[in-house]
């Protein structure tokens, strides 16, 4: 089983390939963050993983683990290390991939951690949500909106499941871990974004601050 993939290459590469594992259900909202990586130097691979976006579908839902086994999978046998950066659910999915033995992996990056304790549970992060909306872009909505939509519930309630049950201090990951959150960020507080490695934080910006600052994202990203 193998992700979709959206590349962006820069002019001239001047940092590290950079691969992105996209939040839940829905990658659209980070392609602004990889075209800013591509114009600052690093090519960058946005996975579309299997059930959402243009990937295919899995014979039944994946979870935590299952996609990042599918990840694992992906970074297997590259000769050149990249920088592993998610986003949301996706940095719950690449710091379990990053466990996986010999993967060709410099760092890691964990943008907008999932979850924190205070919303552990389907309603506490659904409350969480909607106060993070207030500060969202409704432009962004609309963008996913399909996405969501051809994911479909069933998909999204296992994902969504597995990101209760899967704790993100409990990963021992073997390399170095960036946090980046927005100061704005309701679903993942300040001390417990801390806990999980070097933090940056992005002010003035919410959950999906990569849609609203995809360059600040990138100079995380990059170390800049």
């Amino acid at each position: 089983m193998r992700p979709a993939v959206y590349r962006t290459e820069p002019d001239r590469a001047t940092a590290p390939p950079v691969v992105l594992v996209q939040g839940l259900a829905v990658s659209k909202y980070l392609r602004p963050a990889a075209h800013a990586l591509a114009a600052s130097g690093a090519a960058c691979e946005l996975l579309e993983l299997p059930g959402f976006g243009r990937a295919e579908n899995p014979p039944k839902p994946l979870d935590i683990p299952g996609f990042a086994a599918v990840v694992a999978d992906y970074l297997r046998g590259r000769d050149e290390e990249v920088v592993l950066a998610g986003h949301s659910s996706g940095t719950q999915i690449a710091a379990l991939a990053a466990t996986a033995p010999g993967l060709p992996v410099s760092r890691v990056v964990l943008g907008s951690p999932t979850v924190d304790p205070g919303s552990r549970s389907i309603g506490r992060m659904f409350l969480n949500w909607v106060k993070d909306g207030r500060h969202e872009s409704p432009v962004m909505t609309r963008v996913q909106v399909g996405e969501w939509l051809r994911a479909g519930p069933r998909r999204i309630l296992t994902l969504t499941r597995s990101m209760l049950e899967h704790h993100l201090e409990d990963m021992a990951v073997p390399h170095p871990v960036t946090v980046v959150r927005g100061s704005l960020d309701p679903l993942c507080t300040d001390e417990w974004a801390a806990s999980l490695g070097k933090l940056v934080t992005v002010h003035g910006r919410a959950h999906a601050f990569p849609y609203q600052d995809p360059h600040a994202f990138a100079d995380a990203i990059l170390g800049a």
